[in-house]
């Protein structure tokens, strides 16, 4: 179980510091307990290749988010039972001593639908569930916002909320959670 509140960002950086570890050739196992697919692949493109039907909509929201949040470094990110795109990676770490590297935004694939993921709360609140209204049919959780197909998703919200997230690290103000 994660803990539920970060006491402290260590470094907020858009280059990780952490090294993926993967293997060939690609395979899919998915968790029984939450349904995530973990790609084992060595590259974002690997990665799209090995999506079947949701690749080509990946492709789309990719670049929706590169061209939206383009200083945030994109790279492979493989945690917590998941192989997804990151966008900028921030280091945490809990009262409790626990810690780690996690994206403030990241796109996945999961076994029944997709998944962005925009790990930042502002004024004391999550930025998916401030613009669930905009997004379209969706499912909100905190910090996930999952449909089954793009056209569910309504893509100028998700510019909206993304340049919103953007201007507000620029700030200088520590936009992060999980």
């Amino acid at each position: 179980t994660w803990p539920t509140k970060i006491t402290e960002v260590v470094s907020a950086h858009p280059h990780s510091t952490r090294q993926n570890h993967v293997n060939l050739p690609v395979s899919i196992r998915i968790s029984k307990v939450n349904a995530l697919m973990k790609l084992d692949v060595q590259s974002i493109e690997a990665l799209f290749s090995a999506l079947g039907e949701r690749e080509a909509d990946m492709r789309q929201l990719d670049s929706v988010i590169s061209q939206t949040v383009p200083h945030l470094k994109r790279e492979l990110f493989t945690g917590m039972n998941v192989t997804m795109i990151a966008y900028g990676i921030f280091h945490y770490k809990y009262a409790s001593g626990r810690e780690g590297d996690w994206p403030i935004i990241a796109l996945a694939a999961n076994k029944n639908y997709i998944s962005l993921y925009v790990c930042c709360v502002m004024d004391g609140k999550y930025v998916a569930e401030m613009y669930k209204d905009k997004l379209g049919k969706v499912s909100i959780g905190k910090s996930c916002i999952r449909f089954k197909k793009l056209a569910d998703l309504q893509l100028d919200g998700v510019k909206q909320m993304l340049t919103a997230v953007s201007d507000y690290q620029k700030s200088g103000a520590v936009v992060f959670g999980i």
